[in-house]
């Protein structure tokens, strides 16, 4: 859902604005997808005002998880926000290195916490009027 990026592209600039957009779609391998006109494929590449440049990658499919990551490069450095997983355990081999588990598989596994929170306080809100 491409609409939530751009929210989070907004926030991050924060006071800047957004200048340039270039945007491509495309289908690969979902028919039923390309069938209604829709796409399963989007890069979107955004240009702020002060020069800054946002990629946004989304892909309908992801066959190993829920794969939502957003990573902030500057010139003082780099914040990295990773995937979640049930644990954060990994597994290092003489023939493999970094055996992780499989990242979540759906974003209310991965939100849930955060919709048990605004439901909470909605009842809250609806409670003290």
């Amino acid at each position: 859902m491409t609409i939530h990026d751009f929210d989070l592209i907004r926030f991050y600039l924060g006071n800047d604005e957004v200048k340039e957009v270039f945007a491509t779609t495309t289908n690969l391998s979902d028919l039923r997808i390309k069938k209604i006109n829709d796409y399963e494929l989007a890069m979107c590449l955004i240009k702020s005002k002060k020069g800054v440049i946002c990629m946004i990658n989304n892909s309908r499919h992801c066959s190993y998880g829920y794969d939502q990551r957003v990573e902030v490069f500057g010139s003082k450095g780099m914040v990295i926000s990773g995937n979640r997983r049930d644990n954060a355990s990994e597994k290092f081999l003489g023939s493999k290195t970094a055996i992780k588990r499989p990242l979540l598989n759906f974003f209310i596994d991965r939100y849930e916490k955060a919709y048990q929170l605004q439901l909470n306080d909605l009842v809250y809100l609806v409670q003290k009027r």
